[in-house]
């Protein structure tokens, strides 16, 4: 549901932003192959970490197995956070 998506960033976001002291971009993706869209837009902006569910946000093919961790080169300063949602 593209709505409680949007809620719970915003939520996390709030979280966050209480404890720091300057100001964090933002952009909410949407695309086919959704990990391989976080991947590009990271690499783009130069961003230093994706937090990403690690169930439905990380795989960018199924089929193989390839997962958005593998194509990161090791001299990037990029980092996949991965953490599992909230469930009540």
């Amino acid at each position: 549901n593209k709505e409680n998506k949007t809620n719970a960033f915003i939520d996390t976001y709030r979280t966050i932003s209480e404890d720091l002291h300057y100001h964090i971009e933002y952009k909410i993706l949407e695309a086919n192959n959704f990990p391989r869209a976080i991947f590009n837009y990271a690499n783009q902006i130069k961003a230093d970490i994706i937090f990403a569910n690690p169930y439905t946000e990380t795989r960018i093919n199924s089929f193989y197995g390839t997962d958005i961790c593998n194509l990161i080169s090791p001299a990037s300063k990029l980092s996949i956070f991965t953490a599992e949602p909230f469930h009540s």
